[in-house]
């Protein structure tokens, strides 16, 4: 089965090969995040092109970075470059990376951007915030909303329906503000976007092993019917949220030999392919890109 992951930090992976190496585990879709922060210091421009650039050095044979959403090839890893926070203060930087190939953009991450306020501050888009939607709508990247305020998802789903949230918690009644309930992912899904699921303890505010994350993404797609994708965050979660089984995305198998057939279908594949597809950035959802 193809597998499409919605939220990697490569970078931190410290494996040479590591895009050879999920290509073998049927990854063929998955977006390699650049995570601009050091601490608390967010990025350089300069530091931001390295990582890119330490992406596109990872390419090999069997893995190709898309640039074009209607490019691609199902027997290859199609790597999506994502930018995980929006911390410059022009438009023309975003526009340069843009043309190094970054296709989607996270608003922000816990720090809050220039473009957005966060989960942890509770405030909304900056006026260059918005300025930035209409920028991104005009180029049709993906835009991300994981980490920001209920505030800033709410309005950039108004602004520029489809949006993402790319890894996380769904969650009844969250304590956290890092994870979304459930009205607010409907109207995420509603709005022709999609909501990945998070693989971390910290996405469900609990101690958890691999059969309850693997009842928790059956709840999902039962009580959403679509629009519930993997964002794992693998890499990003750091040794006290990793979930035993599941520590890395070579296990992958472990969660999908737990789902029932065509829950892991949509989950790892189908959503995502229909999620571009109805948003005219593929031409077609048969079997997905």
């Amino acid at each position: 089965m193809k597998i499409a992951d919605l939220h990697q930090d490569i970078l931190y992976s410290n494996e040479m090969g590591i895009f050879d190496r999920l290509y073998e585990f049927n990854y063929r879709v998955v977006v390699a995040a650049v995570f601009p922060i050091k601490g608390s210091i967010p990025w350089g421009y300069d530091e931001v092109i390295n990582g890119i650039r330490k992406y596109k050095s990872y390419i090999n044979g069997n893995s190709r970075i898309i640039t074009s959403f209607g490019d691609f090839d199902g027997d290859r890893l199609n790597v999506i470059l994502g930018l995980e926070g929006g911390y410059f203060d022009d438009i023309k930087y975003y526009e340069k990376l843009y043309k190094e190939g970054i296709r989607l953009f996270g608003l922000t991450w816990n720090i809050p951007s220039k473009l957005s306020g966060s989960c942890k501050d509770g405030k909304g888009l900056t006026s260059l915030g918005r300025e930035f939607l209409h920028w991104a709508k005009e180029r049709r990247v993906i835009v991300d909303v994981a980490h920001c305020s209920y505030e800033a998802i709410y309005q950039s789903v108004e602004m520029y329906p489809g949006v993402i949230y790319s890894h996380g918690g769904i969650l009844v009644s969250p304590k956290d503000t890092r994870n979304i309930d459930f009205e607010l992912a409907k109207l995420i899904i509603e709005k022709g976007g999609v909501v990945g699921v998070g693989y971390g303890r910290l996405f469900f505010e609990r101690s958890i092993d691999i059969y309850h994350l693997a009842e928790h993404i059956v709840h999902l797609h039962r009580a959403f019917k679509g629009g519930i994708v993997s964002g794992s965050d693998f890499f990003g979660l750091g040794k006290q949220n990793l979930i035993k089984c599941l520590e890395n995305p070579f296990k992958i198998k472990n969660l999908i030999k737990l789902l029932p057939a065509d829950i892991a279908k949509d989950h790892f594949w189908n959503n995502f392919a229909n999620f571009l597809f109805k948003s005219g950035r593929i031409s077609s959802n048969n079997e997905g890109p």
